[in-house]
């Protein structure tokens, strides 16, 4: 009798536990992250002092006025004045610059980094479909460890329907709880025992043949069966598309997981639901050229192009099968598990006779997310060998073929890099005009200014922030050259300061005596 509850106990001490070492975890981020943001606004202040901010960020002339003012902050643009009164031509007046910050996660969201951050996109997602008049939704979630860990998938249920919940729990009206339909008893069990909910007046559980629909339901979540489970997918059909129209279900249905019963085996109408919340995990293959490719050798369009097709075909030779992979992008199965083709032995074997030829294979990662409201995006990991680093590659009103992802990844493997090349040749040509100088004299200024407040301080030292200036040479034995550059005066201005601090030496002995 007892046991369950202990259970139910135990359940919720670990995982108050592990929010705790989370929470530990976020406070030693948000610390450093906070030291990093003081830093940067210091450097930033240097640089606007630099005059690198006499172009306005967002194309227009800068105005000219008499005081610095802020305006309003809008969700997407925040416009903010800064005045500038040290400026080394002489002006009289400051100078007005205007800059606008737009924060790209609002318009394109953020690629989850894990199944439980993905949940509570879902969640989200669902909550703004059901105000925005969604009756018929579909959420799927294409990953190994939410089709085969039921720990993860229970975690996944619990964070997307929790925004819901919450807005129904201690709601005065005949329907307010959220109805989880499971295929099997077995998969009901299994969740409510690895669930960490417990309110039967607000989360209500069910199968497909049993309690499925009750009046107070104001959600359903039907989590998808396996097609190979005929009578489990002739229920759920059963209930989506019934014969009878008086038994159409009237509350809104979430549909998770249809990939798992396949919509090519769903009824018209189902296939028409809207999808709220889409993630399917990509492992990508691609070719690249090599830098310095045959001595420098410049190819034609047509000459790289033939390349590629040739290294793609034998890499088809060598690779095993993949459905759906293309000459450009071999992307997984969407009904399969995911596997790191890279580590295979024949695509080691291809890399290794590819790497003299011009030709280097490269491997990184992709998604596909769609979050409603938000239109479908692709994100591509273009830094695979750091953290993860998703940009968004494309973005599409309806859900994209394949042929359409693949397009998008390469176009933005290609535009990495040749952003890459792009602002590496303007630093160089920047460099060698001499388009820099003003900035190193002001980044010095900065430093010597910084170097005079600390000596009036309490005598604490901070490290350099800025490296050495183009053209001094600094081996790590002297002080650092740019203080030198600075302390090195005229001798009237170094006697000056020796007088100066020996009358504070002899105000500070009176001062103890």
């Amino acid at each position: 009798m007892l046991d369950p509850l202990f259970d139910r106990i135990k359940q919720l001490e670990a995982l108050t536990s592990k929010q705790q070492v989370e929470i530990r975890k976020l406070k030693r981020d948000n610390d450093e992250m906070y030291a990093t943001i003081s830093n940067f606004d210091e450097l930033i202040e240097i640089l606007r002092a630099s005059g690198l901010g006499s172009n306005s960020k967002s194309g227009r002339n800068p105005g000219r006025g008499g005081n610095g003012e802020e305006d309003e902050e809008d969700d997407m643009i925040e416009t903010e004045y800064m005045e500038l009164s040290d400026l080394p031509s002489g002006e009289n007046k400051p100078m007005l610059y205007e800059y606008e910050y737009f924060d790209d996660s609002e318009i394109f969201g953020v690629a989850p980094s894990s199944v439980i951050e993905a949940a509570d996109s879902a969640g989200a997602a669902i909550l703004a479909a059901m105000l925005g008049g969604q009756r018929r939704m579909l959420v799927d979630v294409r990953d190994a460890e939410l089709t085969n860990n039921p720990e993860i998938l229970a975690q996944f249920l619990e964070l997307s329907i929790l925004p819901v919940a919450a807005g129904l729990e201690g709601l005065n009206s005949e329907r307010n709880r959220v109805k989880i339909v499971f295929p099997t008893v077995a998969q009901l069990l299994e969740y409510r025992k690895l669930s960490a909910l417990a309110a039967p007046d607000v989360v209500a559980l069910g199968t497909l043949n049993f309690g499925s629909l009750e009046d107070p339901d104001a959600l359903i979540i039907l989590v998808a069966p396996s097609p190979e489970d005929k009578e489990e997918f002739q229920m759920m059909l059963d209930i989506l598309s019934p014969k009878n129209p008086e038994d159409t279900i009237e509350q809104p249905v979430v549909l998770l997981n249809y990939h798992m019963s396949g919509m090519k085996n769903m009824p018209e109408p189902v296939r028409s639901w809207e999808v709220i919340y889409h993630l399917r995990l990509l492992s990508v293959q691609y070719l690249a050229m090599a830098e310095g490719a045959e001595e420098g050798k410049e190819m034609t369009e047509s000459e790289i192009e033939d390349m590629f097709l040739e290294a793609s075909s034998e890499r088809e030779e060598a690779l095993p099968e993949t459905p759906g992979s293309t000459s450009a992008v071999n992307s997984l199965d969407e009904e399969s598990d995911f596997e790191d083709l890279a580590s295979d032995a024949a695509f080691v074997d291809f890399a290794e006779e590819q790497e003299n030829s011009g030709v280097v294979p490269g491997t990184t990662r992709a998604m596909v997310i769609r979050s409603y409201p938000r239109p479908w995006h692709v994100f591509v990991d273009t830094s695979p060998d750091e953290d993860a680093d998703f940009e968004v590659a494309a973005t599409f009103e309806v859900q994209p073929n394949q042929d359409e992802v693949n397009l998008a990844i390469v176009n933005c493997l290609q535009g990495s890099q040749e952003e890459d090349e792009l602002v590496a040749k303007e630093m160089k040509e920047a460099l060698e005009a001499g388009q820099l100088d003003n900035v190193t004299d002001r980044l010095n200024q900065g430093l010597a200014a910084e170097s005079e407040g600390d000596g009036d301080g309490d005598g604490e030292e901070d490290g350099n922030l800025f490296p050495v200036p183009l053209g001094v040479e600094y081996d790590g034995s002297q002080d650092h050259p740019v203080a030198e550059l600075f302390v090195s005066g005229d001798d009237d201005d170094s006697d000056d300061d020796v007088e100066d601090e020996d009358e504070d030496e002899e105000v500070e002995k009176e001062g103890i005596d």
